[in-house]
Order: structure tokens, then C-alpha cells, then sequence
């Protein structure tokens, strides 16, 4: 039987990846026509364009980009392409924050590719049928080298808005005072606000709480 033709987006702002995920695809799709992005810009570009595509990989580290919100923004200008997140950040509220913002998948750079390949089919099947299920048993069925280790529930999708703006600063550097001009509060309410940081990252320390989630998506 045929393998049906399909258009899929690969946005990455690092060649040597965008050509690894072409020559994976092409394994599976060897007559997909593909268009590649290396910034926010240009997946946008892709993801509105007269024929968008029917499956897009995506990086949401990328020049240009604003965090989940950008992710966010893509969801909004189009709402039919099955998008599939590879990432290789270490951000354990990376895939809950993005799941509900619209993914169908999120997967890390470091999983094998049968795996990769086996979330594409999935996610490419649910969004023609419109539903939307989670990939991972049936990726098992498939890859059967497919394991799933315990997750750290915690992560950046756990922290408030003012939480995650606070820690934004803290990695830029900035003492109290610039926080809250920043920000637009009192130096006491920032104090508070880390704390409260502190807390739901279970740290003790600007310091720590900088290291910890330094891959994060924020």
C-alpha cells in the first residue's frame, strides 16, 4: 500500500538537527515534501502559509522565541497541524505546559528515533481523526525499546506568573531592587514572591534556584 504524501515543517535553529530529522522522516515519508524554519519568524511563516503543513516538528528554543507563549501563538494561527515539540531541555513542566497548550507530543532530542517515529504516526493519525490521545502506550506498542522513567512532577508549568517572571530576573542577575522596578511592586513583595519560589522549587537560595532551572522554559 502507498505510503500517502504528507507536508511536514521542521524548525530548528540548528542544521545538523534539521537535516537529522528530514533524513528520520524520509525513512517512514521517503515522498514528504518538507519546509524547514530556524527562528520564530519563519515557523509562523510556515505554520499560516496557503498549504500549511500536515505534521510540524518544532524546537521552542529557538531565535525569536518567547517561551510557551510563542508555542501558544503558533496553536492560535493554526489550529489543524499535528505539532510535535523535540526538545532538549530539562524542564519537568515542559510537556504538561505544552500538552495544554495544544501539542499533540512532546518528546526529547535523547530518545531513540523508532520512538520518534512512532509519536509522528501517532500524532499524524489523531489530528485526521480529530482525537487526541496519549501517544505513549501506543509508542510502546511500537518501539518496543520504549521506556518511560519517573518523572519529577514539578517544573516551570507548577510556578504562578509572578513566580516565573521573578525567576526570569534572578537569571538575569538582578538584586531585589531592580526585581520589584521591574516588575513594578515594592522590594518587600519581591522578597515575598521568592520565597514563595523558593518553596515550589525546594531551595534555599537565588543561587539554586538559578542552577536548578537553568534549562527551563520560562
Amino acid at each position: 500500500m502507498p505510503r500517502p504524501n504528507i507536508r511536514v515543517l521542521i524548525a530548528d535553529d540548528h542544521a545538523l538537527v534539521r537535516d537529522g530529522l528530514r533524513s528520520m522522516i524520509e525513512v517512514d515519508w521517503p515522498t514528504a515534501q518538507f519546509v524547514t524554519a530556524d527562528n520564530h519568524a519563519s515557523t509562523l511563516a510556515a505554520l499560516t502559509s496557503v498549504s500549511p503543513p500536515d505534521l510540524a516538528v518544532i524546537d521552542v528554543r529557538m531565535p525569536g522565541m518567547c517561551g510557551a507563549a510563542s508555542f501558544a501563538e503558533f496553536r492560535r494561527a493554526n489550529a489543524t497541524t499535528a505539532i510535535v515539540v523535540v526538545t532538549g531541555l530539562d524542564d519537568p513542566g515542559l510537556e504538561p505546559s505544552l500538552l495544554a497548550l495544544g501539542a499533540a507530543a512532546v518528546v526529547s532530542k535523547e530518545v531513540p528515533a523508532a520512538t520518534l517515529l512512532a509519536t509522528l504516526h501517532i500524532a499524524l493519525k489523531n489530528t485526521r481523526s480529530n482525537t487526541y490521545l496519549d501517544p505513549v502506550p501506543y509508542a510502546n506498542e511500537l518501539c518496543s525499546e520504549l521506556i518511560i522513567e519517573p518523572r519529577d512532577l514539578r517544573g516551570s508549568h507548577q510556578l504562578s506568573d509572578r513566580q516565573r517572571d521573578t525567576l526570569r530576573l534572578l537569571h538575569e542577575g538582578l538584586p531585589n531592587k531592580l526585581i520589584a522596578r521591574r516588575l513594578g511592586i515594592a522590594e518587600t513583595t519581591v522578597k515575598g514572591h521568592l520565597h514563595a519560589l523558593y518553596d515550589a522549587l525546594d531551595v534555599g537560595s537565588r543561587a539554586e534556584a538559578v542552577a536548578l532551572t537553568r534549562d527551563w522554559l520560562l
